[in-house]
């Protein structure tokens, strides 16, 4: 079972993920003074910041990539393959970017968006640490 942290602000966006949980991917959500604490105690496979409620989201992801062999994943409403904002999360520290659900043209959490950031989230997991010879 792969572990998902999720460090957001955002009280609607945190019960609406609730639905990624599975038998195959645990979650959790905390907020951001809770976030470094939950990494060394619980040691979970990925860990996300959610970049549009976190104030500080640049600092938060280049301390907790420091801080955890987790894979560090940036979820933010602009962060489209290819884009500048994309390209930001990544140079702050993220290992990697996923676009966060919002508007009529971007994916949700139901249905097969749903499914389809699961799977995506437990195949993450499913990768070596960082740091352990893998390039990120």
């Amino acid at each position: 079972m792969a572990a998902l942290v999720i460090v957001t602000e955002d009280e609607a966006f945190a019960s609406a993920v609730q639905a990624l949980a599975s038998d195959e991917l645990a979650l959790s959500c905390v907020h951001v003074e809770e976030a470094v604490a939950i990494v060394r105690r619980d040691r979970p496979d990925i860990l996300a910041v959610d970049t549009d409620s976190v104030r500080e989201s640049h600092a938060l992801i280049g301390a907790l990539s420091l801080l955890t062999p987790a894979r560090v994943v940036a979820l933010a409403h602009q962060a489209w393959p290819g884009s500048r904002a994309s390209a930001e999360w990544r140079k702050a520290g993220a290992d990697t970017v996923l676009a966060k659900p919002s508007g009529r043209a971007s994916p949700t959490l139901t249905g097969f968006d749903k499914d389809a950031y699961a799977r995506w989230l437990i195949a993450l997991a499913d990768r070596s640490p960082r740091g352990a010879g893998k390039p990120s």
